[in-house]
């Protein structure tokens, strides 16, 4: 099992990364389960459109080293280095920085398909299942980090990370970005504004990937760009892709 973990560097910066919560006891009812962790305390938190919730809009560190639930809402957490991620209600975020800048928590989002434009409705009606039938076959096994380019809606984001897989989900347009971050809410998938063919913002954060997927975007590049890309995602040495990466067109 894996969860979102946030926890802050030496020098005060807050950052994202999943850990693995290990289930190997298992039970007669077929059922595995992790040690126990130990606790001091359980705390319920009730509230909305109180003086809290301009604090906690603000930039704050953990009080505690603290495994936090949502049992109701969504929320939208930004760590001081800039990354998003989209609470959904039952996951789980195990928060270590109790010290440095911290993060900051929005407003509670949107659950429905019905709440998104009909372009995003269409692209989901088509299953990642029988959009990469053909290439499934490619995925890496467990544990692995996909680089998901052009990542529209989130739907093949969300199908990897259904696959036990984390994700790098690349996407310049914000209005798609946000909709999908909304609709398919997972402490597995990272949401990057970034582009082909440079990747900035990818190459920045120096991560390898074991397969990169620029679905429906390689054949909107000329070869110069596509060149610029498999550097970007492959390293010099770009074509044929490095041994793990694959590129689905």
């Amino acid at each position: 099992m894996r969860i979102l973990n946030l926890f802050a560097d030496a020098d005060g910066e807050s950052h994202f990364r999943e850990i693995d919560i290990e289930c190997t006891n298992e039970t007669p009812w077929g059922l595995k389960l992790s040690k126990r962790l130990p606790a001091t305390a359980i705390l319920f938190v009730e509230g909305t459109g109180t003086d809290a919730d301009v604090l906690l809009q603000s930039p704050h560190p953990s009080p505690c080293r603290q495994y936090v639930i949502w049992l109701d809402a969504e929320y939208e957490l930004t760590a001081s280095d800039g990354e998003k991620r989209v609470i959904g209600v039952g996951e789980v975020v195990l928060a270590e920085d109790t010290t440095g800048k911290g993060i900051s928590r929005n407003h509670s989002v949107r659950s429905s398909l019905t709440d998104f434009p009909e372009l995003l409705k269409r692209y989901e009606s088509i299953s990642f299942a029988d959009a990469h039938a053909s290439i499934l076959h490619l995925n890496p096994p467990i544990p692995c980090r996909i680089l998901d380019i052009g990542a529209g809606t989130g739907r093949d984001a969300a199908g990897l990370v259904a696959l036990g897989r984390s994700v790098v989900a690349v996407e310049p347009t914000e209005e798609l970005r946000r909709g999908a971050m909304l609709l398919h809410r997972s402490p597995m998938i990272e949401w990057l504004d970034d582009s082909l063919p440079n990747l900035a913002a990818v190459r920045a954060r120096k991560v390898e990937f074991d397969l990169v997927m620029p679905t429906a975007v390689w054949m909107h590049l000329d070869e110069a760009q596509r060149e610029a890309a498999r550097i970007a995602t492959c390293g010099p040495s770009s074509y044929p892709p490095a041994k793990g990466v694959h590129q689905s067109c």
